[in-house]
């Protein structure tokens, strides 16, 4: 009987606290990124290579901030990666500060780790780390044929929703809660809405991949139920989808 009152117990102020996340603002969610006049100079399956020229936007609105960063990842690659884009050092980052814009000629080269296999897609990505922006290019690195996405923030889209990042005296209730394999959360954040989320691990600094995402549901319990399409992107990003409003958290798998 005590077992069953403490669940209540524990249900009822994780429900209240979530009463109180809604209400927090999304961080940067203004930011737009887009790649437009894109030029593969070369590309080579042989050792993963690609080279591309292209204009590079960015808007940042007055009061945020954005940290653009770039990535290169392909099917079967041995050692994607990730850099902090140049981009801050002549806008007077990191971080950018809004109110800013611009729109220059931009170029992005490197190999993936080759070799890859023939028609592989190389997908070279520049991303705000802190929020939902984000724009990329892929590459076929046997014909060199290309396809520009805008993702959330895009002005020819419809933005993807960021997450909210929660005071400690929200998030400790949920921190308390383990999931069904007895392992407690590392990081727990207000999902902000159905969508794509792309989420920085720099603000979850006790989150080491690899992790697992999970959504707390009516019941206080940690579900998969509606997450999916779950990529780990090295220690930097994780992204996923989701399908429901409220509070989900990365929990260590390892």
């Amino acid at each position: 009987m005590r077992k069953t009152v403490r669940s209540v117990l524990i249900v009822g102020l994780v429900i209240g606290v979530m009463m109180i996340a809604a209400a927090a603002p999304a961080r940067a969610a203004g930011t737009l990124i887009h790649i437009s006049n894109v030029t593969v100079n070369d590309v080579d399956c042989s050792i993963g290579y690609v080279d591309v020229s292209f204009d590079l936007g960015i808007s940042v609105p007055d009061g945020e901030t954005a940290h653009i960063w770039y990535s290169f990842d392909a099917p079967g690659a041995t050692s994607p990666f990730s850099f902090e884009s140049g981009i801050n050092n002549f806008h007077g980052g990191p971080p950018l500060k809004g109110p800013l814009g611009f729109t220059e000629p931009w170029n992005a080269f490197g190999a993936v780790g080759g070799p890859l296999a023939p028609n592989t897609n190389i997908t070279i990505r520049y991303y705000n780390l802190g929020s939902h922006a984000n724009s990329t290019v892929t590459v076929n690195c046997t014909t060199g044929a290309y396809s520009v996405t805008d993702g959330a923030g895009s002005v020819d889209e419809e933005a993807y929703t960021g997450i909210v990042l929660l005071p400690e005296e929200v998030t400790a209730p949920y921190s308390g809660v383990p999931n069904a394999a007895g392992v407690l959360p590392c990081g727990v954040f207000d999902v902000n809405g159905w969508g794509t989320k792309f989420i920085g691990l720099a603000d979850f600094p006790a989150c080491t991949p690899p992790v697992e995402v999970l959504c707390f549901n009516d019941a206080g319990q940690w579900t998969a139920d509606n997450v999916s399409n779950v990529v780990i992107r090295g220690d930097y990003e994780v992204d996923f989808d989701s399908s429901q409003d409220g509070t989900c958290a990365f929990f260590p798998t390892s």
